[in-house]
């Protein structure tokens, strides 16, 4: 079917409004589920507990893994239907720590993410992140503010100073993949190649 060029900037028209309105749909439609995510962290605890969960920590400012996994998918389901950004950044510490220490390093990360942004403790040498509402360049600059406020930061409660650091690994959807399955395939897959390049580095699949 031909257009005539009235039409078919009306068309364009049409589409680059309709992305703008899912766009914004998406703003609204997350801030209607972080509003209840505290509430569903409060009725996911009893399970966890009932369950044994042992990466469920109190003493840790971390979602549990399992609670995690669940928003991680429901947040790649809003950004695939509402067309925006996620960021994932995976986490391991060059050297394990102690559950004495643990939470420090989760108040380290804490402090350099936005309060919207969730943070998970994988084990006791990693952290999984989600960034809504932020592209893959952005992230990256967070994953770095991150790794060298853990480098900088020498003090551990009740013990003596150490030196610590951290490699991370990240990807972006859409930019870097598809889906989120693939993206934390990706950010896993970056974060084994800065371990390789010595630690102490971020990873993204454009950098």
């Amino acid at each position: 079917m031909l257009f005539t060029g009235e039409e078919e900037a009306k068309n364009t028209n049409d589409t680059i409004s309709n992305t703008k309105n899912d766009i914004t749909m998406g703003s609204k439609v997350r801030r209607f589920f972080l509003k209840r995510k505290g509430f569903q962290l409060s009725i996911f605890f009893p399970f966890c507990l009932k369950g044994g969960d042992p990466m469920l920590d109190f003493h840790c400012p971390t979602v549990p893994m399992n609670f995690f996994k669940y928003l991680l998918e429901l947040e790649g389901k809003l950004a695939m239907r509402y067309l925006y950004y996620v960021s994932f950044l995976d986490l391991e510490l060059d050297h394990p720590e102690t559950d004495e220490t643990l939470p420090h390093v989760c108040q380290l990360i804490r402090k350099k993410i936005r309060g919207t942004d969730l943070i998970a403790r994988r084990d006791d040498k990693r952290f999984w992140v989600i960034l809504p509402f932020v592209e893959g360049e952005d992230a990256f600059c967070v994953a770095e503010r991150v790794r060298g406020f853990i480098e900088k930061d020498i003090d551990t409660p009740k013990s003596k100073p150490v030196d610590r650091t951290v490699s991370i690994g990240g990807a972006c959807f859409p930019t870097h993949s598809p889906d989120i399955a693939h993206l934390l395939c990706t950010a896993d897959r970056m974060l084994f190649l800065a371990k390789a390049n010595g630690g102490n580095k971020v990873s993204f699949p454009d950098r």
